[in-house]
């Protein structure tokens, strides 16, 4: 035998709502489809069509209009609960958004620095071997002896 504490706490598996929650959903959705249908039948009893087609036609619209039903009960019991899982789901997808344009603009930055770099450094190398070889000329202009050693190739 289960104690009363075990009972108010029983839970459906379907989104974790409490037992009597979905009780009242369920009464909710049924005064919504006893509603529709009492609007409905005698609007399409007054069409004065045969049995079978005013039968068909309500049939037809309250299948149409269960889907209603079942999307209103689900905004009016769970809704906040689905609006804090897109709102969630909305900022994850955003922050991801973000990662990969900041991922993108790292990496272009650091391609433009490596660029940038690569044309420094071979600027700074052809000045360096510019201003050796004046140097060099100049010796030899002075008929001076000239032993300096050439600049390091770039690594």
């Amino acid at each position: 035998m289960t104690n009363d504490s075990e009972k108010k706490d029983a839970r459906i598996s379907l989104l974790t709502i409490r037992l009597k929650w979905f009780i009242a959903a369920f009464i909710v959705f049924a005064l919504e489809i006893g509603t529709y249908a009492y609007f409905l039948m005698p609007y399409e009893i007054a069409k004065g069509k045969p049995a079978m087609e005013t039968t068909q036609a309500i049939f037809a619209h309250m299948a149409n209009f269960l889907t209603v039903a079942f999307g209103s009960v689900v905004l009016i019991f769970g809704g906040i609960d689905i609006m804090m899982i897109l709102r969630d789901y909305f900022r994850a997808e955003r922050e991801k958004r973000i990662q990969r344009e900041a991922d993108a603009a790292r990496a272009q930055g650091i391609a433009q620095g490596r660029t940038e770099g690569r044309t420094e450094g071979t600027v700074d190398m052809y000045q360096q071997w510019a201003a050796w070889n004046t140097r060099r000329l100049d010796a030899e202009a002075k008929g001076q002896p000239f032993t300096e050693l050439p600049p390091p190739p770039p690594q």
